[in-house]
């Protein structure tokens, strides 16, 4: 299994990096994907999970910030 890790900000990838390294996870298996902020992350996302879609041994994760929003709503926006 692939995994690919989407998250809002470089910060968040740093984290992530982390996570996996202190979970002695194989980082060959995870691919970290940051953007620039939500609106580069809502604009460009779908297209990145189509091209995860196409493969089933890959899942994706989303990772974003609360921003006090409504949860629902964001996640409708990720449908691709």
């Amino acid at each position: 299994m692939r995994l690919v890790v989407f998250t809002e900000e470089p910060s968040m990838k740093v984290t992530v990096e982390e996570i996996i390294k202190k979970l002695n996870a194989d980082a060959r298996n995870v691919h970290i994907i940051s953007f620039d902020g939500v609106g580069n992350l809502e604009k460009d996302l779908p297209a990145q999970l189509r091209a995860v879609a196409k493969d089933p041994l890959t899942k994706a994760l989303i990772l974003r910030d609360n921003d006090s929003g409504n949860c629902v709503a964001r996640k409708s926006k990720l449908v691709f």
